[in-house]
C-alpha cells in the first residue's frame, strides 16, 4: 500500500512537468495593428495640402508603388474622388512581373466620401514591389512647389513612387508605370487610392 502512496505524488508531478513543458512550447500570437500608409505619406512628402480636383478628364491610372517592410496582408482598399462614379477599377500589381495579382471592382462610389471596400486578404511580402492604382476620369491632385525624394516609410510599408499614366486602352488592364524620371511628376500625387495594410509575421 505504501508503494502505491509514493508512485501517486510521483505521477501528479510528471503530468504538471509536461503539462508546463507543453505551455511553454506555445507561441504567443501578436494581433499586429491595422496600418493605413496614405496619411502618413502625405504628411510626409509635404502634399497635407488641400487639392485641387478633376472629373471629366481622360481616363488616367494614378496611385503609388509601395514595398512593406515585413510580411502582411492587404483587407481593405480605399478610394477617394471627387464625383459620383460606379464600378470603379481598383487594381493591385506586382511590379517585377507586371501582372495584376488582384483586381477590385468597386460598385458605388459617392463624390467626395472615403470609400472602404473589405476584399479577400492578399498576402504582400518584403522581396516584392507593389503598385496600386485606381482607372478613372475623376481623381484628385496633391501638390507642392519642389519635388518629392523617394522612398517615403509610412509605417511597414515605404512609399517608392507615384503611379500617374494615361491609360490607352480604355481604362483597364494596362500596366502602369511609375513617375521615376519624370521630374515634372514627382512634385504631385494623384488619388486618392490607398488599402488597410496588417503584419502578420
Amino acid at each position: 500500500m505504501k508503494k502505491y502512496y509514493k508512485i501517486i505524488p510521483a505521477a501528479f508531478l510528471l503530468i504538471i512537468a509536461i503539462s508546463c513543458s507543453k505551455n511553454d512550447d506555445k507561441v504567443e500570437k501578436v494581433d499586429y495593428p491595422e496600418e493605413n500608409p496614405l496619411a502618413v505619406y502625405l504628411e510626409k512628402s509635404g502634399f497635407s495640402n488641400i487639392p485641387s480636383f478633376y472629373t471629366n478628364g481622360e481616363i488616367y491610372v494614378n496611385g503609388f508603388q509601395f514595398k512593406p517592410k515585413v510580411k502582411g496582408k492587404i483587407k481593405t482598399v480605399i478610394l477617394k474622388i471627387p464625383s459620383n462614379a460606379t464600378n470603379q477599377l481598383i487594381t493591385i500589381w506586382d511590379v517585377e512581373t507586371h501582372a495584376a495579382v488582384r483586381s477590385i471592382r468597386v460598385p458605388k462610389v459617392t463624390a467626395n466620401m472615403e470609400m472602404r471596400q473589405e476584399i479577400e486578404h492578399l498576402e504582400i511580402v518584403p522581396e516584392k514591389r507593389y503598385n496600386i492604382t485606381f482607372n478613372g476620369i475623376s481623381y484628385y491632385k496633391y501638390s507642392k512647389p519642389t519635388l518629392v525624394t523617394y522612398p517615403i516609410d509610412a509605417g511597414n510599408i515605404s512609399i517608392l513612387d507615384i503611379v500617374n499614366t494615361l491609360s490607352y486602352v480604355g481604362g483597364e488592364q494596362d500596366y502602369p508605370w511609375a513617375s521615376t524620371g519624370h521630374g515634372e511628376k514627382r512634385n504631385a500625387y494623384w488619388g486618392v487610392i490607398s488599402f488597410v495594410f496588417q503584419q502578420t509575421e
